[in-house]
């Protein structure tokens, strides 16, 4: 069972019976641990069809397609770690893509083992959401550059 409410004044909410694959059908942050438990199966440039749990607004399941693109070196906080990108793509039906558009999500995992999580890029939630982008280690944001920046020099008046 999914449920969704649609955050309007008009407040509508939608339950449905939606058939889960266990292991197959991933929803939100779950598709992180997807790609990591299928890195063992997909070589650079493979992919494989899952199924997501999609509130548009109404909770039904689509189709997506996880490709393993490759190495990708990851440029984060001053350091360079290297990474495997993996590309989740929505399959949306011909007719729906007239009204629906989602981004493709990309995930970042470590190059070599143990598979851990480097980088996100992706709407948070819904498709029309922003696009994000999450690192393993964050860079220093302005503020804390600017608490740890010296001093001016002094004028020698």
């Amino acid at each position: 069972m999914a449920s969704a409410a649609s955050g309007r004044k008009d407040q509508k909410s939608w339950k449905e019976d939606l058939t889960i694959h266990p292991g197959k059908t991933f929803a939100g942050a779950g598709f992180l641990t997807a790609v990591k438990a299928l890195r063992a199966q997909l070589a650079a440039g493979q992919h494989i069809e899952l199924e997501a749990i999609a509130m548009t607004p109404k909770p039904r399941t689509a189709t997506v397609t996880v490709t393993r693109n490759g190495p990708e070196p990851v440029h984060m906080a001053g350091r360079t770690i290297e990474g495997d990108r993996y590309t989740i793509h929505p399959e949306i039906p011909a007719i729906a893509k007239l009204f629906v558009s989602a981004p493709d999500e990309h995930v970042w995992l470590v190059n070599s083992e143990p598979a851990a999580f480097l980088r996100f890029e992706g709407p948070l939630l819904e498709p029309k959401d922003p696009i994000i982008h999450i690192d393993l280690i964050p860079g220093a944001s302005a503020h804390a550059q600017a608490r740890s920046a010296p001093p001016p020099p002094r004028s020698a008046n």
